[in-house]
């Protein structure tokens, strides 16, 4: 059964006539009559009854007309909603930090491209605080960060959230397991001077009263773990970019007795920012993000 076919049924019927339905749709008359034998064929009943001049219904026709109409008004409603993405234009400077950046970032992109076409997007990547304060100044238009700011200027939706660990060199000559405390006289490698402390990571080091004293500053989590790999210390990393190293023996974790939950991430705006074009890669980030996650699930 093809929509085609439906659509030939329903003008048919409603104009009552197989010459009027071929007017109306710009086809044959042979063409309108083969389309409703093919589809009384794959339904196994007949339509129309043939021995009247008239396209008259029969019972078995009558009763499928209001679904052949509900069938042509959701086609209509996808054909509507398609064109109305393929017409959304705009230009949007997004900001996104490192993890998603390594993560699905270039998911994001491609399908904004498919679904959007007509959305450009410029992306910066940086850490948390750089963004949060690009935003207060209005120089990016959104960011993807696992920040929070004021509830009252901007709108938080979540996009997904992304496990942390602390990690060490297999050779580091560190406990398995540690306090809380103890990790704060370990010399910790850190993303920032403020230690990058953001959303549920602050709130469980401000919890658990985590002062760290030995600090290595550097700007991303590559040279974060570049910096365990030489052994040099302790870092809390992404578990979805390093997991082939912890496998490969390369990175190990240092387990510890109050472990932080899983970072959640959020699409970031202004709220007086509610545009379509905002809402499109909004709606699509969350989509990208849980399609990520699903399809590692599975893979492991």
């Amino acid at each position: 059964m093809r929509l085609r076919q439906v659509e030939t049924f329903y003008w048919a019927a409603r104009l009552g006539s197989f010459a009027k339905a071929a007017q109306k749709l710009n086809a044959t008359h042979s063409a309108i009559s083969m389309r409703i034998q093919e589809l009384e064929m794959s339904l196994g009943i007949k339509l129309f009854d043939r021995s009247q001049r008239a396209a008259k219904l029969t019972s078995d026709g009558i009763h499928l007309l209001p679904a052949a109409e509900q069938m042509l008004e959701a086609a209509e409603q996808i054909s509507s909603f398609k064109t109305s993405k393929m017409s959304l234009n705009g230009y949007v400077r997004l900001g996104v930090v490192e993890t998603i950046a390594m993560t699905w970032l270039s998911q994001l992109i491609d399908k904004l491209r498919d679904d959007f076409p007509g959305i450009q997007i410029e992306v910066e990547v940086a850490l948390s605080h750089v963004l949060e304060d690009k935003l207060y100044a209005g120089q990016i238009d959104a960011i993807l960060a696992p920040c929070s700011m004021s509830k009252s200027r901007f709108t938080h939706t979540t996009v997904g959230e992304i496990p942390f660990r602390w990690m060490c060199s297999p050779s580091l000559d560190v406990p398995h397991s540690v306090s809380v405390r103890d990790l704060g006289d370990m010399p910790l490698i850190v993303t920032s001077r403020e230690q990058n402390f953001r959303g549920t990571l602050l709130d469980w080091a401000t919890k658990y009263h985590l002062r760290i004293k030995k600090p290595y500053i550097c700007n991303t989590f590559v040279i974060a773990e570049k910096l365990v790999s030489a052994k040099l210390g302790v870092a809390f990393l992404p578990v979805p970019i390093y997991e082939e190293k912890l496998a490969d023996g390369q990175l190990r974790v240092v387990a510890c007795d109050q472990e932080p939950a899983p970072m959640e991430h959020f699409f970031i705006r202004a709220t007086l920012s509610d545009s379509l074009v905002l809402r499109a890669i909004e709606t699509v980030a969350a989509e990208v993000s849980t399609f990520a996650r699903t399809r590692k699930e599975e893979a492991g």
